[in-house]
């Protein structure tokens, strides 16, 4: 059956129609009736122009799909998609064993396959301004992970393996619709930065006590009518971020925090605050 060409090599193909196609990074695919024949072409153009590549960026280039082919690349240590219109990432991206760095900021993603808990490797995963409702308990395998953001997305809960992550200094979960954290958070023993802002937490468990390299702890924009006292347990503790919520008092266990720098306690409903914090800025 004639399509209107002869049969060329697939080096012809590339040479001759696809490459003038790739200058803008442009992820294009050949329309060809065979169904081989599109596959081993896109096959091609992965191999022929990202084979060879350890970064790509592909930053706000109107995506709407990522194609399986990018399993084929395996030396790649950074992938960086964000802001374009994805609204899935395939399971193929569980073969990119040498992959670091994964950013899938600002897209339509409504969920993260669990075969990116394969990925070993991956030291920081970027997952802001999406759509999850969700992320799947595998990604408790990362057991690299040092960086893991979720703002600006649907989570209702935080998977209790997340207390796997040992090795996470930086955990973001603002502006989602969280009712609760987990206990097992208290794992996470090389953990920084903590952000919970903006969601609809009533409550943060003991357990974040147990945190002890935690810098940054943002729980402003909640709905906390308290927090618990073992939050003077956090030694290292030097900025804390309490305002926009419900408090009436905080505990007097606060004032242990002996690096503590910066206070937040405005926009509550404190009806006295007699802690002495003398190198602390508060603003209440």
């Amino acid at each position: 059956m004639s399509h209107g060409f002869s049969p060329i090599l697939i080096d012809d193909i590339v040479k001759y129609v696809i490459i003038p196609n790739l200058e803008h990074d442009q992820l294009v695919e050949c329309r060809f009736v065979n169904s081989h024949w599109k596959r081993a072409c896109t096959t091609e153009i992965f191999k022929r122009k990202y084979g060879d590549k350890t970064c790509i960026n592909l930053v706000g280039k109107q995506l709407t799909s990522v194609p399986a082919e990018i399993g084929s690349l395996l030396k790649l240590r950074e992938l960086d998609l964000s802001y374009n219109k994805l609204t899935s990432v395939p399971a193929e991206i569980s073969s990119l064993q040498n992959l670091q760095h994964l950013n899938l900021d600002g897209n339509q993603l409504t969920s993260v396959p669990a075969d990116i808990g394969s990925l070993q490797r991956l030291q920081t995963l970027r997952l802001d301004g999406n759509q999850l409702t969700s992320v799947p308990p595998e990604i408790g395998s990362l057991q690299n992970l040092r960086k893991l953001t979720l703002s600006n997305n649907k989570l209702t809960s935080v998977p209790p393996k997340i207390g796997s992550l040992q090795l996470l200094q930086t955990l973001v979960l603002s502006h989602n619709q969280l009712t609760s954290v987990p206990p097992e958070i208290r794992f996470l023993q090389q953990l920084e930065q903590l952000f919970l802002s903006d969601n609809q937490l009533t409550s943060v468990p003991p357990e974040i006590g147990s945190l002890q390299q935690l810098r940054w702890l943002a729980l402003q924009g909640n709905q906390l009518s308290s927090v618990p006292p073992e939050i003077g347990s956090l030694q290292k503790l030097q900025r804390l971020s309490l305002f926009n919520n419900q408090l009436t008092s905080v505990p007097a266990e606060i004032g242990f925090l002996q690096q503590l720098r910066f206070l937040y306690l405005h926009n509550n409903q404190l009806t006295s605050f007699i802690i002495r914090l003398p190198n602390c800025t508060i603003k209440i």
